[in-house]
């Protein structure tokens, strides 16, 4: 079974399984990394669009590449990214602030805190950080 699925005037995204649960877990994890249509940061105002970025770095000590996945606002007043993590075999939007031992940071309440405006991020010169 195949299903397309038009995102925005630019994506669409194919499914293929042998069910509907197949298809629709593909899908649900297309749309979650591709459904972003414009920066969630200035929400697209000046409607430059989005661009996928993967950067790529290594430890040669340990012979291991690192590859970091980014979707970038084009408008160059706003530059802010989202970031993505990675299992074995997907990647996802990274939308709550992390500590330096890779946990979520949490408030008073015990809820998680997303970072920026849900996961889009701009860093910061004077706090040396991605706000």
């Amino acid at each position: 079974m195949k299903v397309k699925v038009k995102l925005s005037e630019n994506v669409i995204v194919e499914a293929d399984g042998a069910n509907t649960l197949e298809v629709f877990e593909q899908l649900a994890q297309l749309t979650e990394i591709f459904g972003e249509q414009y920066c969630g940061k200035c929400e697209g105002k000046n409607n430059k669009g989005l661009k996928y970025v993967l950067r790529k770095s290594s430890d040669k000590s340990k012979k291991k590449e690192y590859k970091y996945f980014e979707l970038h606002c084009q408008d160059f007043e706003c530059r802010a990214k989202l970031h993505f993590g990675q299992s074995e075999d997907f990647v996802f939007p990274k939308r709550y602030e992390i500590d330096d031992e890779g946990n979520k940071v949490k408030d008073d309440n015990d809820r998680n805190i997303v970072a920026g405006k849900w996961g889009w991020v701009i860093y910061n010169k004077e706090t040396g950080k991605e706000e």
